[in-house]
């Protein structure tokens, strides 16, 4: 296997800037995106729900991140049931890595890929439930969304990988490999 692509998320300054520039950008699309879905929706008013605070959606956004990486370390396990799973927290990221494991590229899409859809998903339904207001939702739905910023890069990068490519997962980080033929 070539080496073809190392990237060091976990150290790298100029990374984390530009991902939180480009999640700034992201709440604000999502504002609208999920904005317009609550309007469709537009749940029946349910009693009590007008009462959650800022300090409710805090707590949920806070149990979101917790779900959020949770859910990466299933599939990595699904996919890789003898790779160990770890999660941690640093620069102001929370994650997810299960170090030396090696994925095809469509399965590290979904690995990458499910918190953002499974959580948009369940947001969805709490919000049809009439459990989150419209507002909350937006709000809840929007800041987790542009959370995922590391988890749609990981999506752009292994999306330029040639097909066949394997992607490793490290701690600090991912590599994308090919096969030596695919390098010829």
């Amino acid at each position: 296997m070539k080496l073809i692509k190392e990237v060091d998320i976990i150290n790298d300054k100029k990374a984390i800037v530009w991902l939180n520039v480009v999640a700034i950008f992201l709440v604000v699309l999502f504002w609208f995106l999920f904005k317009a879905a609550a309007l469709l929706i537009n749940p029946p008013a349910v009693h009590g729900t007008s009462g959650y605070g800022l300090a409710v959606s805090l707590i949920i956004l806070f149990v979101l991140v917790i779900v959020h990486e949770g859910i990466h370390g299933l599939f990595f396990k699904v996919f890789n049931p003898k790779g160990t799973v770890s999660f941690g927290f640093k620069n102001g990221m929370a994650y997810a890595t299960s170090p030396g494991s090696f994925y095809p590229k469509a399965k590290f899409a979904i690995i990458a890929g499910a918190p953002f859809i499974i959580i948009s998903s369940g947001l969805l339904i709490v919000l049809a439930a009439g459990i989150l207001s419209p507002p909350q939702f937006t709000a809840i739905a929007a800041v987790h969304a542009s959370g995922c910023v590391g988890d749609f890069y990981w999506l752009l990068l292994i999306s330029k990988s040639p097909k066949g490519a394997l992607v490793e997962d490290t701690d600090k980080g991912i590599n994308i490999y090919v096969s030596d033929v695919h390098s010829l």
